[in-house]
């Protein structure tokens, strides 16, 4: 009874913990653009800010995670280097000089795509959508990258997409300035596009043409407008997924809320009514599902674990209780079975008592029924004898008689 009774409460409260997580993560993944992410499962997204990290991007990105919600950690090179991404579940490169990333080096490399092929996501914007190719050509010069980029096992790049980086994309603006170009968005199925405008205006700063290899497992999601080319892009990347925007959409050229004031040499001559916020704030739900729900089943196990053993005492004190209060019933049972055998012993003892009170009155009956029984023979018999008594009587009377005849006389002589 007492391990039934421990297994249901458990059934009971993993069933409860589930209804809830699913509740919630029907929050957190909501497909309303308008809507951040909720606070129940805060993502952890750690922005670059390292070597060859633009300040204006860098900081455009940690307002924008700010304002979907997310906990921003800015970090450097060093602390790739030192193990700090498995602390988060999302990774951001900024635009800025793409070759400067090549500091973390081979070992840095690994940990990054490690921490992606894990379940973590990656979300690269310019430069950073650069670095996460698995080949690039820089203004078609067949020198650049260095020479030392081709050999096997040495390439710097991240390698997540399976295709070239080509740029930057002169058809657009020349290199070094910036212009507002149109975006198309040409998969209107992907969970990040399905409830974007098919349409959005967005900076361009010497972002690259994002071509996958032939055959390669790529979702393009939009295409410039003046090329038809990629310009962004997602990917599955083992257990983890990565985002890529060669334009630069964290920049909010009407607002400040980028943190960079509209006197900002970047803003002056650009205007955009629309926000893209709500496309990246569709990729970070998509880039984080996993790497969130992985972290919520660890936090489930946690929970689990420490409710079980919460549970299991409190479990534990409340059959003690039980068995003190049936301990406390068997003793009132016992006592009152001893007052009932005590009445009984005693009602047996009257009864008893009763009994031959009734046997010694029929007795007594049977004496007396006896006795009338002989008084009545006798009076009959009485009844059947001749009685002298009435002869005596008269005989008596008759010498009375004779005597006082006597005595007359013998006064009368006198």
């Amino acid at each position: 009874m007492r391990k039934n009774l421990s297994v249901f409460v458990l059934v009971l409260w993993i069933a409860c913990s589930l209804c809830g997580f699913f509740c919630d993560l029907s929050n957190v993944y909501a497909t309303d653009s308008s809507t951040t992410i909720d606070e129940t499962y805060i993502i952890r997204v750690a922005v670059y800010n390292g070597s060859g990290a633009g300040r204006d991007t860098l900081l455009a990105q940690v307002k924008m995670y700010e304002w979907m919600g997310c906990a921003v950690t800015t970090i450097t090179g060093q602390d790739i280097l030192d193990g700090c991404l498995d602390n988060f579940d999302l990774l951001s490169y900024p635009g800025g000089h793409y070759p400067a990333y090549w500091e973390i080096g081979q070992e840095g490399k690994r940990k990054i795509r490690d921490f992606v092929h894990s379940g973590g996501g990656y979300l690269g914007i310019c430069a950073g959508a650069w670095w996460a190719c698995d080949y690039m050509v820089w203004m078609d010069d067949p020198n650049y990258p260095p020479p030392e980029y081709h050999v096997e096992g040495n390439e710097s790049n991240l390698d997540f997409f399976p295709g070239v980086a080509r740029g930057p994309i002169e058809e657009i603006t020349p290199f070094g300035t910036g212009k507002m170009t149109g975006i198309t968005f040409v998969n209107r199925t992907h969970p990040i596009t399905n409830s974007i405008p098919e349409h959005l205006t967005v900076l361009y700063w010497g972002g690259p043409h994002l071509l996958p290899y032939d055959g390669a497992n790529v979702s393009v999601l939009a295409t410039f407008d003046v090329t038809g080319t990629p310009a962004i892009v997602a990917l599955e990347y083992g257990k983890g997924r990565v985002f890529l925007c060669s334009p630069h959409g964290e920049i909010e050229e009407d607002s400040d809320r980028d943190g960079m004031p509209l006197s900002f040499y970047i803003k002056e001559d650009f205007t955009d009514p629309e926000s893209d916020w709500p496309l990246f704030l569709e990729a970070v739900k998509w880039l984080t599902l996993r790497s969130t729900l992985s972290r919520m089943e660890e936090l489930t196990d946690l929970y689990r674990d420490s409710g079980v053993q919460e549970l299991t005492s409190k479990i534990s004190d409340l059959e003690d209780e039980m068995q003190r209060q049936s301990e406390s019933v068997n003793a009132k049972l016992e006592a009152l079975e001893a007052q009932i055998q005590s009445i009984q012993g005693a009602l047996e003892d009257e009864l008893d008592n009763l009994s031959n009170s009734v046997m010694s009155l029929e007795e007594e009956n049977t004496e007396l029924g006896e006795q009338l029984s002989y008084v009545q023979e006798t009076q009959m018999q009485e009844r059947a004898t001749p009685s002298n008594t009435p002869y005596i009587i008269s005989g008596i009377s008759l010498g009375i008689s004779i005597v006082a005849l006597i005595l007359c006389f013998l006064r009368t002589r006198d």
